[in-house]
């Protein structure tokens, strides 16, 4: 999966108003990565932890929406990412 479609992901998921940056991905992936290679695994929770604190202060749209549908599709796709860098 390329940089901009996890930006996207991303985006859509956290309601974000600009995408995420390939440098913020960047990190985000490092981050996933090390995880990954301590535990062998990460949880959603502490996925959207790593993504809401490197993109913390970004502009999000001002409601939450309760759709948990799409945590687990990002989940995966960001772990395959991780795991190719």
């Amino acid at each position: 999966m390329e940089m901009h479609q996890i930006a996207k992901l991303i985006q859509e998921k956290y309601r974000f108003t600009h995408k995420p940056t390939d440098d913020e991905i960047t990190k985000i992936l490092r981050l996933v990565k090390f995880e990954l290679l301590i535990n062998e695994t990460i949880s959603e929770k502490a996925l959207e932890k790593i993504i809401l604190d490197v993109l913390q202060g970004k502009e999000r749209a001002i409601f939450e929406s309760a759709e948990m549908s799409s945590s687990s599709s990002i989940l995966q796709q960001i772990i395959i990412a991780a795991k190719k860098r």
